[in-house]
């Protein structure tokens, strides 16, 4: 999870490299003024956070939080928030009969599983209240808390642990201490003193597992990552036999009995505690994983960049068992125009979209069109240069428009009288004045970037687009 701005952030102009000092006239046009942006139509994308609970399986899906069964068939489906207004839910945190789920680092969203096949959203926290950024959630002392950069607060704005600026990646509860992660080190909250090295702790042991363990860790170096168990002093025991290395970075450590389940980007791993320390016994290799977890001692869920899916852990020499496996067209890295469809490709999955009908995966094995950077409509026109920077040409001058908290612009589009630009968080629409106005009107949606590539609609009045992370989709303008 990565921290993004808020949505009027990348409304903002930057900076102006040349003022506007002379008048330019309006285009004339007897259309009703845009009021807004919404999302008229958009394709499920990258499939994030899941758990399973009393044996449902709850998985949130871009701004919705599903509720599957353990056949994986969705018995129903919640709205977080309306679509555009945030990228993408991040992390979630059971207490009791809520869920607390998370819209990028803005809003806390308290959802009710009272009915737990019908989940209802019953209140809602922003940043603003909490007093920092959350970059995810924990429980600690029974309650659910955020960590971020700063610290860690409960959701009322109550000071838990204060860091000055570093960034708290982890905070877990054990032998009735805290203990948080800043960067690759953990502190005890009662003193702040440094205990160890990990970048995830998960306190539990494992059936089997050496009699003196009290944590289990991740260590995510640049080269990979280390899994293992810790003792209560937060170091490793027995390195040799209880500590093993694993490709990528590593996102969960899940354990269940004698197993322990980990998430790492590129594929999700099952151990085992033996007489001979932890033993792999399982792999499955998928796209952009994000999460997973258990739905009994021999199955579990997976998503990711992928999709969704279930799987049997077999034992090694075993033929793989995939009992369900629903694929999206998520993690795309690169995307064009066929004229005809959007083309989307992950690296390893190609989909085509054609507007307001469900993506489907094709084979493509050709380059695809590079997107467009620039566009003119009416005397202005719009060029992304190679920083991502969009430098706007007007009849009064020249502006330039930098995306948010660094990001970049990456494509544009021209319609009858708009600009729009696609960037990591989503999509900037530049209306062009019309009569009665002085100066353009700046609109967006949010999506779970970055935006790819944008198509203009044959018929105006707005655009199809591909996101990284966010699938495909259409954006309107509302008059």
């Amino acid at each position: 999870m990565m921290l993004r701005p808020a949505l009027l952030t990348f409304l903002l102009l930057a900076s102006t490299l040349t003022a506007c000092t002379s008048v330019w006239k309006r285009p004339k046009t007897a259309k009703p003024h845009t009021q807004q942006l919404v999302i008229d139509h958009a394709t499920e994308g990258s499939q994030g956070p899941c758990v399973v609970h009393d044996d449902l399986w709850y998985q949130l899906s871009g701004l919705q939080l599903l509720v599957l069964d353990d056949q994986g068939r969705v018995i129903s489906t919640t709205d977080l928030a309306p679509a555009g207004t945030f990228g993408d839910a991040v992390d979630m945190e059971r207490l009791g009969d809520t869920m607390f789920v998370l819209l990028d680092d803005h809003q806390v969203v308290q959802v009710s599983i009272d009915v737990p096949m019908r989940p209802v959203v019953v209140g809602r926290i922003p940043a603003s209240m909490i007093g920092l950024a959350p970059y995810g959630l924990s429980l600690l002392d029974g309650r659910v808390v955020a960590h971020g950069q700063g610290g860690v607060r409960t959701l009322d704005g109550g000071r838990v642990i204060q860091t000055d600026d570093e960034l708290v990646s982890d905070v877990q509860e054990h032998g009735g201490r805290a203990l948080y992660v800043v960067g690759r080190r953990i502190h005890r909250r009662a003193d702040d003193q440094y205990l160890g090295s990990a970048s995830i702790i998960v306190p539990g042991m494992l059936e089997g597992g050496p009699a003196d363990a009290a944590l289990l860790f991740a260590r995510v170096e640049q080269s990979g990552s280390l899994i293992g168990v810790m003792g209560a002093d937060c170091r490793e025991v027995d390195a040799r036999h209880w500590t093993r290395s694993v490709d990528g970075q590593v996102r969960e450590l899940i354990p269940r009995g004698d197993k322990l389940l980990v998430v790492s980007g590129g594929a999700v791993h099952v151990f085992e505690a033996t007489a001979r320390g932890l033993v792999p016994i399982w792999m499955w290799e998928g796209y952009g994983i994000q999460s997973a977890d258990w739905i009994d001692d021999d199955t579990v869920v997976v998503a990711g960049g992928f999709g969704r899916a279930i799987m049997d852990v077999v034992m090694p020499g075993q033929p793989r068992v995939i009992t369900m496996m629903h694929e999206v067209p998520g993690g795309l890295a690169v995307a064009g125009s066929s004229g005809k469809a959007l083309i989307g490709h992950s690296g390893t999955t190609a989909w085509q979209y054609e507007l307001g009908q469900d993506p489907v995966q094709v084979d493509f094995e050709s380059s695809l069109p590079t997107p467009r950077r620039s566009a003119a409509v009416l005397g202005w026109s719009i060029e992304i240069d190679d920083l991502g920077i969009a430098h706007l040409w007007t009849p009064g001058g020249i502006e330039s428009l930098v995306a948010p908290q660094g990001g970049q612009y990456r494509c544009a589009a021209a319609t009858e009288d708009a600009f729009w630009l696609g960037h990591d968080e989503g999509i900037v629409a530049i209306m062009l004045p019309r009569a009665g106005e002085t100066e353009p009107k700046r609109l967006g949606v949010r999506l779970a970037g970055p935006v790819l590539c944008l198509e203009p609609l044959m018929l105006g009045g707005g655009v199809a687009y591909a996101s990284g992370h966010g699938g495909f989709g259409v954006v309107r303008e509302v008059r």
